[in-house]
Order: structure tokens, then C-alpha cells, then sequence
């Protein structure tokens, strides 16, 4: 059985070749030890429209 997952987006900010993108994720996977809300910062490098690099942390 695969995981199902959602993302709802809470905030964004679009700055030169650089996206933040805080999200809410939840599904129907293990939440264990895992904070509520379960929300993850997605930074993504943007090079000539395309993603170069993507960092996901807490925010």
C-alpha cells in the first residue's frame, strides 16, 4: 500500500532564482514523532526555468 499525501500551501516567496515554498503536508502515512501541523520549508535553485536544486527542511 503506497502512502497517500497531500500539500497545502501556506506561504511562498519568489526571489531572483530562488522559490520558498512552506507547505502542510498531511495523508494517510506514519505521523510518529512528527510535529502537528507537519509543515516543510521547499527551497527550490532555479536555473533557466529549470529546478537546479531543492532543499527540504523545517521551516
Amino acid at each position: 500500500m503506497e502512502p497517500n499525501v497531500t500539500f497545502e500551501i501556506v506561504d511562498m516567496d519568489d526571489s531572483n532564482n530562488t522559490i520558498v515554498v512552506i507547505a502542510k503536508v498531511d495523508g494517510d502515512f506514519d505521523k510518529s514523532n512528527l510535529p502537528d501541523p507537519l509543515l516543510l520549508k521547499h527551497q527550490f535553485l532555479v536555473n533557466n526555468n529549470k529546478i537546479k536544486e531543492l532543499i527540504i527542511t523545517l521551516p
